[in-house]
């Protein structure tokens, strides 16, 4: 694999990736977000950062230097109000941090976008400090305090960013509160009708639903929460907010013949009346935004920071049973991370690398060779992403983490080399 990285590295490194802006994907969308990490200029600086830390070259440096100069832009023209890890700063401070080999470069580059992080941060959470409850880009990963505390974390010996990180530990400890609801008691993450975010699931959950999902769900939470507490944070409630969380999520499991699974989205119905036992879900998504890889992704982290065998079992065996279930029950049609093979492949890496069960390595190697099946030369940037509307597969040329070739390309990464890798960081799986 390690030839395929490389010949993607210099494939890519001469790109004119501006000249993107003037392209549109089959929905009309803009295949690229210069200053974002999800499909900008930072996904690079991310991935030859990567590649130098497996790879020491100048030449890859100097490489992640050009494009960290480019993200500056992002500064100089304004652009920014939006705090979240994917879509805004937080995901461009992140790049250069780890670019910066953990502060020992970049010092007076990262004390300027200190400044404007920590303004930009104290109005997000305003904004949800008051609320009675939450909305899924209040807390996760992609747009919300998940993504912005892993980045936190990395900088916690800096007494500021720790001091942040308690914070918003706090308000995600809040999450297990209970709110009234039509004369019930529900949690906090309840999601409003309104604030789903398609049509779809406006239409099929009329009265709010929970979203179990790493990707805009409460399994972020429980990832992010026991990653604090993995790494040294010790915060009063934290471990209650954990156990409360894994109960709950293990409440919400669901069972046929293949075994254990979750469902991306739980009924509020189903959380008021305990006996409308989930007869009706079907398993949309196997991957790691919805379903069981990154629900049970987040349960193995919980059961880390717990110490708690029980829950660690169960989080394998429900890893495990994805590879019982029939491929085609997967709705696995893309290479990439968010909810194609690269996602679940880097997961089963992180599960094989905590528990050493020796089965997950032949699904390691299926999986890698599903992934290499949408391999072409021909392609611009090696694998393209697919994607379904009204069932009809779109192409989609993306370079970028989420979405594109380079969380594809990284999740190719060797199993041995896990130990350096820090790419994963912001889908919260390490």
């Amino acid at each position: 694999m390690n030839d395929l990285i490389l010949n993607f590295a210099e494939k890519i490194c001469c790109f004119d990736f501006d000249k993107l802006e003037n392209s549109t994907n089959y929905n009309n969308n803009i295949p690229w977000e210069k200053y974002t990490l999800s499909l900008g200029y930072p996904s690079l600086v991310l991935f030859y950062s990567q590649l130098n830390k497996l790879f020491p070259s100048s030449k890859w440096r100097n490489i992640s230097h050009k494009y960290i100069e480019k993200s500056l832009n992002y500064i100089n023209e304004g652009i920014t109000t939006d705090i979240s890890m994917f879509s805004g700063f937080t995901g461009l401070c992140y790049s250069i941090w780890v670019a910066s080999n953990e502060g020992k470069n970049y010092n007076v580059l990262l004390g300027e976008l200190d400044k404007h992080f920590f303004k930009i941060l104290d109005i997000k959470l305003k904004s949800v400090l008051p609320k009675k409850n939450f909305n899924t880009i209040d807390y996760d990963p992609i747009l919300g305090l998940s993504g912005i505390l892993r980045y936190t974390l990395l900088r916690k010996e800096n007494p500021k960013f720790l001091e942040y990180t308690i914070k918003i530990i706090n308000i995600l400890n809040t999450s297990i509160n209970y709110v009234e609801l039509n004369g019930f008691f529900v949690p906090k993450f309840y999601i409003r009708p309104e604030d789903h975010f398609t049509e779809e699931d406006k239409i099929s959950f009329p009265n709010g639903s929970f979203n179990i999902g790493m990707a805009h769900g409460v399994s972020s939470i429980l990832a992010v929460l026991s990653l604090a507490k993995i790494n040294g944070i010790e915060v009063s409630n934290t471990n209650e907010t954990i156990v409360s969380l894994s109960n709950w999520i293990l409440k919400n499991r669901m069972y046929d013949e293949y075994g254990t699974y979750w469902p991306g989205i739980i009924r509020i119905e189903d959380e008021i009346n305990s006996d409308n036992i989930f007869k009706s879900y079907q398993i949309k998504r196997q991957a790691w935004c919805y379903g069981t890889p990154g629900t049970s992704m987040a349960l193995l982290l919980a059961s880390k920071a717990l110490s708690d065998s029980n829950i660690s079992t169960i989080s394998i065996n429900s890893f495990l049973n994805i590879f019982s279930r029939p491929e085609s029950e997967w709705v696995c049609t893309s290479p990439t991370f968010c909810h194609g093979y690269a996602g679940i492949l880097q997961i089963a890496k992180r599960f094989y690398q905590e528990s050493n069960e020796i089965k997950l390595l032949k699904y390691i190697k299926s999986l890698e060779n599903s992934i290499l099946t949408f391999y072409s030369i021909e392609n611009q940037f090696l694998f393209n992403n697919i994607e379904y509307n009204l069932q009809k597969a779109h192409i989609v040329k993306d370079v970028g983490l989420i979405n594109g070739a380079i969380g594809v390309i990284l999740s190719l990464i060797d199993i041995e080399h896990q130990e350096m890798c820090f790419w994963d960081q912001p889908f919260l799986l390490s």
